[in-house]
């Protein structure tokens, strides 16, 4: 990774972490004179991803998994007919641990038009993710829609319980090879956890 690609990252993770503690402590204004921020973990590698960078250090991680992985998306697309693009590949990537006996866990948003007027239109649902779920669902995978009462915008992996791949990627071919993303790669067992208790939160249903 270039120097300058580097740099926007960090920058952008740095305001973005900036950006959520502000809000935190204008939302808690006692925070600031509560307990002590807990320590940071005891083992933690960080590793940026920026654009063309996260697809092949996914496949990867998804390639050597050996115990679990939770999948955690907003957009996902899957398409058959193209099986050498990279949203298809990782898609099959799940399926493929899946059949070696990793424990795989799929939960996607349900796409409702949350920016519709009326109650009644923003219950509707666009269904963007419906290929990739028939696909998981014909596999076998356990495939997880979100309830209709919020959004689920998380981009998130969560590999043998300790590698976490996080930030603003979704599975679609615009992500994936167009457009300029951020995201990181944690290797924490400690990290790891938190997110994964904090997931388990997400009101769910089995995908149809």
């Amino acid at each position: 990774m270039s120097a300058s690609r580097r740099d926007a990252l960090l920058f952008y993770l740095l305001t973005l972490s900036a950006t959520a503690v502000g809000l935190w402590l204008f939302r808690n204004p006692d925070a600031a004179s509560a307990s002590p921020a807990p320590d940071p973990p005891a083992s933690l590698e960080a590793t940026p991803l920026m654009d063309g960078d996260y697809f092949p250090s996914l496949h990867a991680a998804l390639t050597e998994a050996r115990r679990s992985i939770v999948c955690v998306m907003y957009r996902v697309a899957y398409n058959p007919e193209k099986p050498r693009s990279l949203e298809t590949i990782l898609i099959e990537d799940l399926v493929a641990a899946h059949a070696r006996g990793v424990r795989v866990e799929a939960l996607f948003d349900a796409n409702r038009t949350y920016w519709k007027e009326s109650d009644a239109e923003r219950r509707t649902l666009e269904k963007k993710n419906e290929e990739a779920i028939a696909r998981l669902r014909q596999a076998g995978v356990p495939v997880f829609v979100d309830g209709l009462e919020t959004v689920t915008h998380a981009k998130i992996v969560v590999i043998d319980d300790e590698t976490v791949f996080v930030g603003s990627a979704n599975w679609t071919g615009a992500a994936l090879k167009d457009n300029h993303e951020a995201n990181v790669r944690i290797r924490s067992r400690e990290v790891a956890m938190k997110f994964l208790e904090a997931l388990k939160k997400i009101e769910r249903t089995p995908a149809r």
